[in-house]
């Protein structure tokens, strides 16, 4: 992996124990009834603390700065900005 558009360093959330990319490549669109699936049959373990704002904004702005979002995603949200 080279896209370090996004670094979260450890303790930026109490769920982040070491620093982590954000992959944008991996972007995609997903219903949120199929997020609520996959949390309801364990495949996706969800998280009991909310990010931070600054967290959340560094991710979005991340969306646009990453050379590897694919560009259905930016589309997406370049439509909702």
């Amino acid at each position: 992996m080279s896209d370090i558009t996004v670094v979260l360093p450890s303790g930026s959330h109490p769920d982040i124990k070491q620093d982590c990319c954000v992959v944008y490549e991996e972007a995609e669109i997903v219903k949120v009834s199929a997020i609520h699936a996959a949390i309801a049959g364990n495949a996706l373990v969800q998280s009991v603390t909310s990010l931070p704002a600054n967290l959340v904004a560094d991710i979005q702005e991340g969306v646009f700065a990453s050379e590897d979002t694919p560009i259905k995603v930016v589309g997406f949200c370049t439509d909702r900005t």
